[in-house]
């Protein structure tokens, strides 16, 4: 744009449009910031003038520019309208003080002044344009050609005017204020003129301008100069507003009762109070009436079925609100005329709809508020469904009633649907183009992916056919002249036909062959380079072109990975817009429709009458397609792993211990568990670490004593802890329920440990050995501890009952000598005496409950072919192998590891072992060959049988075995898997074998590798106590 004039401001430079007029106070600017190109109002000096004007011009202009400073943009909101000044936006350099140089420019005041109304209601509207008209918006015309036609100003804009002036007034007259080093107690307007007022209809509105004869005032309401006074505010508003009033609207001010002469009584705006009154109530009653016309179009928009009548109502409407000097609420047309056009589309009139949509569009042009291309482009649309055919017409009407409800990516998405049977139509370009526009901004503008992509084929055809220099076929013309590249005339050919190949022809293809089908631009990306050191600057155009689209792709990627599958679906649409090219994306949204199902369909399995064999390639090749078409995702590639695996063979458990989080999108792989029903009861979730277990240790005997043992003695013997199962038999001892009194508290309920009084030769040396042990290990977690021990003599005649459930030692009497657990050593020296002498020794130990003991939980036979889950197995022999290893830290191998002698406590979370009869001590040091043989009992007799519910084949009987039975048992063991051993995973098959085959040569080695494979399975949930 040419400006008149630029002159410098102190914040910017600003550029004369043109003229607006010039008179007695200077002369004034429409301006534009030559930074912001904002619109303005400039003031300054007359050019042709005496000097003494000059100054005297500046000198008015300067004190405007400091009362407008000093009001701030003053403005005051009441009953419906903001009265406001015009803002100060710059002023000249501070150096200029005087003369033509000085200017102002302050903000432009919206709407009309009240003369150029007057000039409109009085003569009409003018023949010839006029400045007034220049620019403005239709809705402005519209309003001032109907002030022309009522012939008045209308009553609601005087009634708002009038009574916020002198609202405004009666505010700066006692408004404290400083005015460059001045200060005072208010501000005298003292230009109260029609042509100084301009009223917004379409943000009612009044602004004030032409402060330039303003006043500053003392406390007493006068000037320093005592020539003014806040009366002459009163006369000028009393005055010019009454002939304003008579000339545009006599009636109004016979209502009012404006006063007509005499105003030179009024002292001040107190004094016309009744003149206010009047006014606020005729205000009052045209805002009632404003309110009604405004609610009775808001009803319209409320309107769930309108019909073509509508239009009309609106119609009247808005000339109603329009004689009220008010514009018609856009957003109100705007719903009338989209709920009017969703009606006629879901009736299928597409005739009547176009004759909306040029309605609408029609009115939309004239309101910056409101979007005009919308209509246009549903009339566009709505012609070429009324060119298809009937069957076809279906995307069209979605694509009209997406865009009815602004959404444009799923307009062009259902004009690609309504498209893809078919090659690419001649208005894809025009309509898609100006659908990126709409909704991209200026981001619209950019180059789409595949014109940038053409214009870099085209530019490379030519390298192959001009070549450079000498190098191509023909000649080049002289406007084609590229430089020589770095790369031979070949590789050129090479490279063309691969892009040709494998980008721009599979671009617009609706189901591109792989590799690259899917939604990324891999294809064109990985020639980049390539085509960059073949055409120097053709990498930028197509690095720009698919900026945006590349990041749209990592939003849907980012979504499908997430398994959000509807926000990919809708990042689908968006990414057309960027791409609208790009017809596989219909391809990919299918896909992604159908991933919920294929996941049902991994989730469910096998349907009855399939084969897993047939199923499995079925699911996979389904899933695979999923990732052509749209993308690798962790949770897709995760279950194609798995069904590939599964399809070659892999075993079900083996993918779980590796892939745990597989059993959440592929549950029927733990089939191979069905039979894993039982738990550990517990009540918080398993951990390898111990609980603090229960113990009867606290109020224990201290010392030792002599007492009675029978019915109602210190120690009484009860029913038999060995028959619950015909292999709980020991064979050097008894064990029976006690009750053994102590010095504090209640009696304590042990196991009594009575040595098998025919068998002494045999059982003694086992006692002393136990006895030493438990000793040893006293502060082992998880070895049952002693509580006492001691010896028994039985009154003449009885005996110890004979192995049967139904005989029980309770009526046994006679004396007992007790020793405390500190007393251990005591009563191993004088084992050998007591025995000789007929007395039996026994051990109490804290007992353990029957229903907790492990064979219960993991012998076969007992749990009818149910299982624990394999991670609370590995538990328990993770926590075995914790103990074995306390005991081998102390040179104590425990070699009678059946499963009888392990124990579950549910309050500690943990393992408990009983029974160290036959193990053995090893005071100078615990031989390798001894610790390995414990560790491959363990797992032969105990781990084996927890995992698999049996021993393995070869192993001593799980009943009553002798010393020298178990010091001959064999070192290493084959294994024989069953059907049921399929739940196992290949890992814990392989430390099973290991183990029995002495692969490990310390406690410490296996447990390391049942921890592995305990930490890659997942957890179970808890069973309650």
């Amino acid at each position: 744009m040419s400006f008149i004039e630029v002159v410098a401001g102190q914040r910017q430079s600003w550029g004369l449009v043109k003229k607006l007029g010039e008179g007695d106070a200077g002369e004034v600017f429409l301006v534009e910031s030559l930074l912001e190109r904002s619109r303005a109002i400039l003031k300054r000096p007359c050019r042709s003038i005496l000097a003494s004007d000059s100054v005297r011009q500046g000198a008015q202009i300067s004190s405007e520019g400091n009362i407008l400073k000093a009001l701030g943009g003053m403005s005051l909101s009441k009953e419906g309208v903001t009265v406001r000044t015009p803002a100060l936006l710059d002023r000249s350099l501070q150096k200029i003080e005087y003369g033509t140089e000085v200017f102002i420019v302050i903000g432009k005041a919206p709407g009309f002044d009240l003369r150029t109304l007057s000039r409109y209601a009085r003569f009409g509207k003018p023949e010839s344009s006029s400045n007034i008209e220049d620019g403005l918006r239709p809705e402005e015309e519209r309003f001032l050609n109907a002030v022309a036609v009522i012939k008045s100003v209308p009553e609601i804009i005087l009634l708002r005017t009038l009574n916020g002036l002198l609202d405004f007034l009666k505010k700066i007259h006692t408004s404290s204020v400083v005015v460059g080093d001045e200060k005072a107690a208010g501000i005298l307007w003292n230009d109260v003129k029609p042509e100084h007022l301009y009223w917004d209809p379409g943000s009612d509105t009044l602004t004030i301008v032409d402060w330039g004869n303003a006043r500053l005032l003392e406390a007493d309401g006068g000037t320093h100069d005592r020539m003014s006074s806040r009366r002459d505010d009163v006369h000028q508003y009393l005055t010019e507003m009454g002939k304003l009033l008579e000339d545009t609207n006599p009636g109004l001010a016979s209502a009012l009762a404006w006063p007509s002469d005499s105003v030179d009584i009024y002292e001040s705006f107190d004094e016309i109070a009744p003149l206010q009154g009047n006014l606020s109530s005729a205000l009052a009653s045209a805002l009632e009436s404003l309110r009604q016309v405004r609610q009775a179009e808001a009803d319209l928009s409320y309107l769930a079925s309108p019909d073509l009548s509508v239009l009309e109502t609106l119609a009247k409407i808005q000339e109603q609100i329009l004689r009220y000097g008010a514009y018609a609420d856009p957003g109100v047309v705007e719903i009338v005329y989209s709920r009017l056009a969703s009606q006629l589309i879901g009736e299928k009139k597409l005739d009547e709809f176009r004759e909306i949509c040029t309605a609408a569009g029609t009115l939309a042009q004239e309101n910056p508020q409101t979007n005009s291309f919308r209509w246009k482009l549903l009339n566009d649309i709505s012609a070429l469904a009324s060119s298809s055919s009937e069957a076809s017409q279906e995307p069209y009407f979605a694509a009209l009633k997406a865009g009815l409800d602004g959404d444009w990516p799923a307009v062009l998405w259902h004009l690609l649907v309504a498209t893809k049977d078919g090659p690419v139509p001649e208005w894809w370009e025009d309509i898609s183009q100006q659908m990126r526009q709409a909704f991209l901004g200026a981001d619209g503008n950019v180059l789409a992916p595949y014109l940038a992509a053409s214009r870099a084929f085209y530019t490379l055809q030519a390298r192959v056919v001009y070549g450079a220099g000498s190098a191509g076929k023909y000649p080049m013309p002289s406007k084609l002249v590229l430089e020589e590249p770095p790369i031979q005339p070949q590789s050129y050919e090479n490279l063309l036909r691969s892009y040709e190949s494998d980008v721009i022809r599979k671009w617009k293809e609706l189901e591109p062959d792989p590799p690259n089908a899917g939604i990324e631009y891999n294809d064109v990306q990985s020639m980049l380079e390539d085509l960059g050191q073949a055409v120097p600057g053709i990498r930028d155009g197509l690095d720009m072109a698919l900026e945006q689209p590349g990041a749209q792709v990592q939003i849907i990627l980012d979504a499908w990975r997430r398994m959000d599958f509807e926000t990919a679906r809708r990042g689908l649409r968006i990414l057309l817009l960027w791409d609208p090219h790009r017809r596989r994306l219909l391809t990919a949204d299918r896909a992604i429709s159908s991933a919920s199902r294929w996941l049902v369909r991994v989730r469910t399995g096998v349907r009855n009458g399939d084969s897993l064999q047939d199923f499995l390639p079925q699911v996979e090749l389904a899933g695979r397609e999923l990732r052509s078409q749209v993308g690798s995702a962790p949770w897709l590639d995760s279950i194609l792993d798995a069904l590939k695996k599964l399809r070659s063979g892999v075993k079900p458990a083996d993918l779980i211990m590796e892939h745990p989080e597989l059993l959440t999108t592929i549950p029927w792989l733990n089939n191979v568990r069905a039979q894993e029903t039982l738990s550990l009861p517990r009540m918080k979730p398993l951990s390898i670490e111990r609980g603090q277990g229960s113990s009867a240790l606290q109020n224990a005997l201290s010392g030792a004593r002599e007492g009675k043992l029978g019915p109602g003695c210190e120690v009484s013997l009860a029913e038999p802890l060995d028959i619950w199962v015909p292999e709980a038999l020991g064979s050097s001892a008894r064990v029976f329920n006690g009750v053994a009194a102590v010095p504090q508290g209640e009696p304590l309920s042990l196991a009594f440990k009575v040595m098998r009084p025919n068998r002494v030769e045999y059982a003694l040396p086992l006692f002393k050995e136990e006895a030493s042990i438990l000793t040893i290990l006293h502060d082992v977690p998880g070895v049952s501890r002693i509580v006492e021990c001691g010896f028994i003599q039985l009154d003449n005649g009885q005996e110890l009952p004979v192995e049967n459930r139904n005989l029980t030692a309770s009526e046994l009497s006679g004396v007992i000598k007790r020793y405390g657990i500190n007393e251990v050593q005591n009563f191993l020296i004088s084992l050998d005496r007591h025995t000789e002498q007929g007395w039996i020794p026994y051990m109490a130990l804290e007992k353990r409950n029957l229903k907790h003991n492990l064979m219960i939980y993991c012998d076969a036979a007992l749990t009818r072919g149910r299982f624990l889950p394999l991670r609370e197995n590995l538990l328990l022999g993770i926590q075995i192998c914790d103990m074995i290893q306390f005991a081998h830290d102390r040179n104590v191998a425990y070699r009678d590891h059946k499963i009888l002698h392990y124990f579950w406590d549910p309050a500690g979370q943990c393992v408990e072992v009983i029974d160290w009869n036959i193990a053995k001590r090893y005071p100078q040091g615990m031989p390798p060959v001894e610790r390995q043989f414990d560790v491959v009992q363990f797992g032969a007799r105990a781990l084996h049988h927890i995992l698999t519910g049996r021993a393995a084949p070869g192993t001593l009987p799980l009943g009553p075995n002798m010393l020298q039975d178990v010091e001959q048992a064999a070192h290493t063991y084959n294994v024989q898997w069953t059907y049921d051993d399929e739940r196992l995973p290949n890992r814990v098959k392989e430390i099973l074998e290991k183990v029995l085959g002495e692969g490990y040569a310390t406690i410490r080695d296996l447990r390391q590798d049942l921890v592995e494979v305990f930490e890659q399975l997942p957890e179970t949930g808890s069973t309650p106590v």
